[in-house]
């Protein structure tokens, strides 16, 4: 054998020794003990039968939470499945998001802004071409959803929207009021009211402006004038509208 390729081979089994036990070290912080994962496994499978047998729930196997150094599986009723929520196991404890995800409604709540998000995308990809990169709608809690209501975009629930654009230039009063303006048209257009709305405006050169809780009453032909006494006096406007104006330069 030659020694260069002796060398060759010499170099790559020295590289592997390096980076095997690096390898092992990130997988174990990522994904945990694998003999740990499958002893989770049946305490969550246990507490999962014991506390919910009326549910008949399939259990994921356990994933690890960095976070909480535990971890973690998703329960899913066999007969609804809309009765989803994770069991956890940390430092020998087990407790379980039941109460927040289905009996509080989280679940459905989290379907209908899904379904906001779905319903709105393609409207403001349309209306908005390349400038347009997110929306995503938050709904505050509501007793009036839940697993047995169907979507309604009409339905008066409080929400807001977080949108994100691209503008030319970020110090443009007008061209943020009228692009604002528009965003609530789309929304009246599609018989869907908000509480209120968060944008966040990006420029090419990568600054960016943000105006949060910004209430729909202020949506009107003041809008301009709001948004340069927002850009000279953020702190005052927020004392008496309650709207943050935020802004970074490259």
């Amino acid at each position: 054998m030659k020694k260069p390729l002796i060398k060759k081979i010499a170099l790559i089994l020295g590289i592997l020794i390096i980076i095997t036990p690096i390898a092992l070290v990130v997988d174990f912080l990522v994904l945990g003990d694998p003999v740990g994962a499958f002893f989770v496994q049946g305490k969550i499978s246990s507490y999962a039968k014991e506390t919910y047998p009326e549910l008949d729930l399939k259990v994921s196997y356990p994933k690890f939470n960095v976070v909480s150094s535990g971890y973690y599986s998703t329960a899913v009723s066999k007969n609804d499945d809309k009765i989803q929520f994770t069991i956890n196991y940390s430092k020998g404890k087990l407790w379980d998001t039941y109460e927040e995800d289905v009996r509080s409604g989280g679940n459905a709540t989290k379907g209908w802004e899904d379904s906001f998000n779905k319903l709105l995308k393609p409207i403001f990809q349309n209306e908005f071409g390349e400038k347009f990169e997110i929306i995503s709608v938050v709904i505050e809690k509501s007793d009036f959803i839940t697993d047995d209501k169907p979507f309604d975009k009409s339905h008066p629930v409080k929400k807001s929207a977080n949108i994100r654009l691209l503008l030319n230039d970020l110090y443009e009063s007008q061209e943020m009021a009228e692009v604002i303006q528009k965003c609530l048209n789309i929304m009246e257009a599609n018989d869907i009211e908000f509480v209120y709305f968060d944008f966040t405006f990006e420029a090419s050169n990568a600054s960016m402006a943000e105006i949060t809780n910004l209430k729909t009453e202020y949506i009107n032909e003041d809008l301009t004038a709001l948004i340069k006494e927002m850009q000279k006096n953020p702190e005052r406007v927020k004392n008496e509208t309650g709207i943050v104006y935020f802004s970074k330069s490259k």
